[in-house]
């Protein structure tokens, strides 16, 4: 009994230091260590339910591994602390805490694709601890003290409860704004590759279209095509709400090669006068995609058709040069897939990142 005891102890202390580094993580934005699972953490923890009106689920967890916790230093000092209804409580606790584990596992896996090491090892904590305490509760000399006990009485309704609540809060998706087709937007959180050249291209400041509060440490880059449907989902919904937080917002020609007339769209965007026509061109892009797009270029920036047209046919054209430079920053940061997004926070540095991340971490600012 003082052997079991004695790892109840050892388990739920150590699952009070994982998630209080899992707290910790969600207030600062910094990005775990993840070791094989590359950037899961950092997907997992800015996943739209990894936070609840606005408190780090983490925290939740914290406060149950401490409770837990204090139950085991109670157990291993006063062994009659056992007996009491108090420790029934605690058993019936550590069963709902494997529940609600299990239920963020299977969101994180079937929903989010990705895995928080953090998180794994914070549920794996609970299910040794809820065993340890089960069993130290259930020992021989317990047994009666513990089956007239309110802890199981109220175990089977308890965990129906949270199974119903665990399937309804977690095995649907969070809200889609303007219907954007998750699976075309969805991509993983990676490093971005080293290199000066790299870290000027994508660096806050400076870049050719940009638009936002100069001085805000927030930005999103957005790696899009003109003529992709999911980017044209998600163009605005980002950049709004960049606009509303006070974000910058970045956007970068990526025409995927399987557009036949992505490069057209992305070349007449470059001929822009001026920024601001680019943007009411981008807008006009993104919300139209309209069959003639040397017609409302020529309509945007009131340059006649035939120039414009003329342009396009001139490899040394400005929009030509400005094109080539982001597709080559496309194959140097190896995207295959649009929209791709670079998310821009402080004290973190800058990640690929999906749709919903830089949602839901814009949301929070």
């Amino acid at each position: 009994m003082f052997g079991r005891r004695l790892a109840l102890l050892f388990t739920t202390w150590a699952g009070v230091l994982v998630t209080l580094i899992l707290t910790v993580d969600h207030w600062t934005n910094h990005v775990l260590p993840c070791g094989s699972n590359l950037n899961g953490c950092d997907r997992v923890a800015h996943d739209a339910w990894a936070r609840i009106d606005g408190v780090p689920v983490a925290l939740f967890g914290l406060v149950a591994h401490l409770a837990l916790g204090s139950l085991a230093i109670a157990a291993l000092v006063r062994p009659t602390t056992i007996r009491t209804p108090l420790y029934n409580l605690g058993v019936f606790m550590a069963v709902a805490c494997v529940f609600v584990s299990t239920a963020f596992m299977f969101r994180s896996t079937l929903v989010v694709h990705a895995l928080c090491n953090w998180c794994l090892a914070s549920g794996l904590l609970f299910c040794a601890s809820c065993v340890l305490i089960v069993a130290t509760s259930l020992g021989a000399e317990h047994q009666e003290a513990v089956a007239s006990g309110p802890g199981l009485a109220v175990f089977i309704p308890g965990a129906a409860v949270l199974v119903g609540v665990s399937y309804l809060a977690f095995g649907s998706e969070p809200n889609n704004p303007r219907g954007v087709d998750k699976e075309a937007v969805a991509s993983l959180t990676l490093p971005l590759p080293e290199g000066k050249a790299v870290r000027d291209a994508i660096s806050l400041g400076g870049a050719r279209h940009e638009e936002g509060p100069p001085t805000s440490p927030y930005g999103v880059m957005m790696f899009g095509d003109f003529t992709c449907p999911a980017n044209h989902a998600s163009f605005s919904a980002v950049r709004e709400l960049c606009q509303s937080k006070g974000a910058r917002f970045i956007f970068r020609e990526f025409p995927l090669p399987a557009h036949e007339d992505a490069p057209q769209y992305a070349r007449l965007a470059e001929m822009a006068p001026t920024d601001q026509l680019f943007w009411k061109l981008a807008d006009r892009f993104m919300s139209e995609y309209p069959d003639d797009p040397v017609k409302l270029a020529s309509e945007v920036f009131s340059i006649p058709e035939s120039r414009l047209n003329e342009r396009l046919g001139d490899p040394k054209d400005i929009s030509a040069s400005r094109f080539n430079a982001d597709e080559a920053l496309d194959h140097r940061l190896k995207l295959n897939e649009t929209p791709t997004f670079i998310l821009f926070r402080p004290s973190a540095k800058p990640r690929v990142s999906t749709y919903e991340q830089v949602m839901a971490i814009l949301q929070r600012i």
